[in-house]
């Protein structure tokens, strides 16, 4: 109600102060077919040439035709318009005829935009060619700007012809534009716009002032109209209406003046972002391929000076995104899962967080009615097997198909703790671990042979991560899991034999499992309708941004200073791996602190850990985080050590049953090459001066007193981590002290030792923080970037290393 009333009384303003100012147009540089839009309203892809700066919204690409009959002259204009492109954000071509088609004037433009939703500013510049652009000026420039404050209020300026250019031997004037726009029910059903123009120099007695609306009357059909005052000339008003396909469009428009016609435009829209309709096509089957590494989140491309250079990677989080699309789409009646070799960001035992969060996806999109059908595919070679990842996968579909040439390969563990202290030595190089807590060096391999406990602790990772893969076959495919179904799955299974044991549904190859996808789906299996997913992305129409959630991410190693990406050059041992820098979290958590819409945070961890500096600087962030807005923390395949420790302050944690947790301890390893130095008749001479600085010399063995030291700097370390965990828990200093010493639990034994709190994935993680800071279903998810890849830095990496 607020908007409205101010609005009206910035209308009346806006009115009263233009009674005295006239209007100056040609229809050939201020076409009276942007009549039908206003400055500050103009969103449609169509549109856009209105207000340039609304280019900074992202639409997606479209392509728009338009074609405008001026009955006033008999003018005549064709309209091509392509927005969105990449390095490209707006191409459009109008082709003007002034009374017969002999007088053709051809206009060219380029259009840019920097912003967002909530504001931006832009230029168009055209180049004209024909019968009237006269031999003075064939280029003329527009300026534009929109700022909208709210999600029901939008305000626009244009400056037409700043560069006040000559065609046909008369200088045309600049123009200024100023709109007004507002939704009175806070969405796009009723938008209410205003506008008044005034020339820079001449004719400023007769400035037209416009009002209009557009009403949508239901999903996909929306009326329009306005009306314009031309003071000391006509008033005219235009009515409209526009129909909407989920990818196409159209709209036709009708301008009168009290005693005539003055013209007519009808425009047609593809778009790449499907919109609300009343019309739905057929329905379609989704099709979505897992090939390859899929980190947790997408890797963006390297880049050099700005300049793109190659693909980035997609995330598994993307592909989650996409089957929640499917489970939206009312277009959608199934899924085709096309699965060949894939893996997720720390496979330690094959099956992990991750492949649980994609398997609860699958569930989703079957559990809205809509069928899966997986298709195990061979490799580009003509023949492969799938693997743990892939079968667990294709468990969770309805139908399994399996290609002629593939096979299952061994869905079993295989897991091997190599230790490298003994090869080492006998290289002459002493290479001593140390702990605080008693498991922490089971996953090290530069360390001792395994103790009994250490066996014990890998033993029941391996015995729960076993038993979650065959519950799920169990499950998902209604099999007795017999111990000779366990030694059968653990060996290599041909198609025929995958078939007799009802382990896949069909034999066949790609074409043959698109009819069993229809057929499942459709009950025809000739109706094959396959769609992108990422062709399903719907257009937003908001005047704002959101109020929504921010996920931030801790990724690979953790690190102090700024985060790195992976990449660098694609050379064996140059290539770096991803790493979370504490300087950059805590960054990203101011930024997603200081947004207004950003209600709750969301800490995405898939990180084995690192240094202990930055992980406390990270939970001690996080904690004073939490006292503005809610944190949740969600875990991928592995959250151990530094990755435990920055999320011991989240308000919920989430993990899968499979998530490797835990690991709340502290390890450090210090090669001495003693030996080799007296293998290799090393000459060695020190110059000491106090009586500890010989302390840490790697060419004697390791004196008690290194080892003393060593053992309290860890303490040093380990204390704190245990009563980080123990407030942010809150528990009991003892139980800490009893769950800790290094030990890695799976999700499951994290949950029964007060770990964490509940199992799910990100996807719940972020329900639990809309519910937390009360926001609708509708609301936004922002991920914050991970750090593109750079050719310099990589550069970069080989100079320091050599």
């Amino acid at each position: 109600m607020k908007q409205a009333l101010s609005a009206a009384a910035l209308l009346l303003v806006l009115y009263t102060t233009v009674q005295s100012q006239p209007n100056f147009t040609r229809d050939l540089v201020f076409p009276r077919s942007r009549s039908f839009s206003f400055v500050a309203t103009a969103d449609a892809p169509a549109n856009l040439l209105v207000n340039p700066a609304l280019l900074a919204i992202p639409r997606g690409q479209n392509f728009s035709y338009s074609i405008f009959l001026n009955d006033a002259n008999a003018a005549l204009e064709h309209h091509f318009q392509i927005t969105g492109m990449p390095l490209l954000p707006l191409l459009s071509y109008r082709r003007a005829s002034l009374g017969t088609e002999s007088t053709v004037t051809n206009f060219y433009s380029l259009g840019t935009a920097i912003g967002g939703e909530s504001g931006g500013i832009g230029s168009i510049t055209e180049w004209l060619s024909g019968d009237l652009t006269g031999k003075r000026t064939r280029r003329t420039y527009h300026l534009g700007a929109f700022w909208r404050p709210t999600n029901g209020l939008s305000f626009g300026y244009v400056w037409n012809h700043f560069n006040s250019p000559t065609f046909d031997n008369i200088e045309i004037d600049a123009q200024h534009t100023l709109g007004l726009g507002v939704r009175p029910l806070g969405n796009n059903r009723l938008t209410l716009a205003a506008e008044v123009a005034m020339m820079d120099r001449t004719n400023r007695d007769t400035s037209p002032f416009k009002i209009g609306g557009d009403f949508k009357l239901a999903e996909g059909l929306h009326l329009r109209g306005s009306w314009r005052d031309q003071r000391h000339g006509t008033r005219e008003i235009t009515f409209g209406f526009g129909f909407d396909l989920p990818t196409l469009g159209a709209t036709a428009d009708n301008t009168r003046t009290e005693d005539k016609n003055l013209g007519s435009r009808m425009t047609l829209t593809a778009t790449q972002f499907r919109k609300p309709s009343l019309v739905r096509g057929a329905k379609k089957i989704a099709e979505v391929k897992l090939e390859g590494g899929y980190p947790d989140h997408d890797v963006p491309p390297p880049s050099l000076g700005g300049l793109v250079l190659g693909k980035g990677r997609r995330g598994l989080q993307s592909v989650i995104r996409e089957l929640d699309l499917i489970v939206e789409s009312p277009e959608i009646g199934g899924l085709l899962l096309h699965i060949k070799n894939f893996s997720t960001s720390y496979p330690i035992f094959g099956v992990g967080g991750n492949l649980q969060e994609l398997g609860a996806a699958i569930k989703r999109v079957r559990a809205a009615g809509k069928p899966v059908v997986a298709y195990l595919d061979a490799d580009d070679t003509g023949g492969a097997f799938a693997g743990v990842a892939e079968y667990y996968i294709a468990s969770h579909a309805d139908k399994i198909m399996i290609a002629e040439l593939a096979g299952i390969g061994q869905y079993g563990i295989h897991f091997q703790a190599v230790k490298y202290r003994y090869t080492a030595m006998k290289l002459g190089i002493d290479v001593r671990t140390y702990t605080a807590g008693k498991y922490k060096s089971s996953l090290n391999p530069i360390s001792d042979s395994l103790s009994a406990v250490k066996i014990e602790e890998l033993n029941q990772l391996v015995d729960e991560t076993y038993e979650g893969m065959l519950k799920q076959i169990a499950e998902g495919r209604g099999v007795q899991m017999t111990q000779t179904m366990r030694d059968t799955l653990s060996g290599l299974l041909f198609p025929a034999t995958a078939k007799e044991l009802h382990l896949v549904d069909k034999i066949g190859w790609y074409e043959d499992a698109k009819k069993l996808a229809a057929q499942t789906v459709f009950g025809d299996s000739n109706r094959q309708r396959l769609v992108n997913v990422a062709n399903l992305k719907a257009s937003d129409t908001n005047w704002q941004r959101q109020k929504g959630v921010a996920v931030i991410g801790v990724y690979g190693d953790i690190v102090s200073g700024e985060s790195t990406p992976p990449g660098g050059l694609p050379i064996p041992f140059f290539a770096q791996g991803r790493s979370t820098g504490s300087a950059t979290v805590a960054k990203q958590l101011d930024a997603a602190l200081n947004d207004r819409y950003t209600k709750a945070i969301v800490l995405r961890v898939d990180s084995p850990g690192g240094s202990a500096v930055a992980s406390d600087e990270i939970a001690r962030k996080i904690r004073e985080a939490q006292k503005k807005k809610p944190i949740v923390v969600s875990m991928g395949d592995l959250a151990a050590s530094g990755g435990y420790y920055v999320s011991a302050y989240g308000e919920r944690i989430f993990a899968s049953s499979l998530t490797m947790t835990g690991s709340i301890g502290v390890i450090t390893a210090m090669p001495f090459f003693y030996d080799l130095a007296r293998r290799a008749d090393l000459y060695v001479r020190n110059f000491d001066r106090g009586k500890y600085s010989p302390l840490m010399d790697i060419y004697q063995p390791p004196s008690p007193e290194l080892e003393n030291w060593i053992q309290r700097a860890l303490n040093f370390y380990y204390e704190p981590f245990l009563q980080k965990v123990a407030e942010g828990r809150k528990l009991d200093m003892s139980h800490v002290r009893e769950v800790a010493q290094g030990r890695i639990w799976t999700g499951q034994g994290a949950k029964e030792k007060k770990l964490i709190d509940e199992f799910g994935g990100l996807y719940d993680a972020l329900e639990y923080a809309r519910k937390k800071a009360g926001l609708p279903k509708n609301h936004a998810v922002q991920f914050y970037p991970v750090p593109a890849a750079s050719v310099l830095s990589g550069l970069g990496m080989v100079l320091s290393r050599e």
